[in-house]
C-alpha cells in the first residue's frame, strides 16, 4: 500500500486525499438540499468521514516520525483504529481487511516487545 504512485505520493496518501475530497463534496452538496434536516444530515455525514480520515492520517504520520518504537506502535494502533472505523463506515472491504492485518501485527508486536516481562529486546532508547 505504500508503493509510490507518482513522485513522492503513495497509494496510502492518495487514498487519504480521496476520502478528504469525499468529505468536501458532501459539504458542498449539503447546501443544495431543500430542508434544514437534510442539510444538517449531510453536513454531519461529510464531517464524520472527513474527521475520521483526517485524524487517522495525522496519528499515522506522527507515528512514523517517533524515535521510540513503543510509541510508534501505540500511535500506529490508534491510527489504524481510525482507518478501520472509516473503512467500516464506507463498507470498504479491502481497506477493512488490510487494517485487521495491520492491527493484528501491531498488537502482536506490542505483546512481544512492549508488554512481556524480562524481554530480551530493548527499545530504541535502551529502556
Amino acid at each position: 500500500m505504500n508503493q509510490l504512485v507518482f513522485g513522492n505520493v503513495t497509494w496510502f496518501m492518495l487514498l487519504a486525499q480521496m476520502f478528504g475530497v469525499f468529505g468536501l463534496i458532501m459539504n458542498f452538496f449539503s447546501f443544495q438540499q431543500n430542508t434544514n434536516k437534510r442539510i444538517v444530515g449531510i453536513q454531519i455525514f461529510g464531517a464524520l468521514f472527513f474527521s475520521i480520515h483526517f485524524l487517522a492520517m495525522m496519528v499515522g504520520t506522527i507515528a512514523l516520525f517517533l524515535i521510540n518504537t513503543k510509541l510508534t506502535r501505540r500511535f500506529s494502533l490508534v491510527g489504524s483504529i481510525g482507518w478501520i472505523t472509516y473503512n467500516a463506515l464506507l463498507v470498504a472491504i479491502p481497506g477493512f481487511i488490510s487494517e485487521i492485518f495491520t492491527i493484528t501485527s501491531i498488537v502482536s508486536a506490542m505483546i512481544k516487545f512492549d508488554f512481556k516481562k524480562n524481554n530480551e529486546y530493548e527499545d530504541d532508547l535502551g529502556a
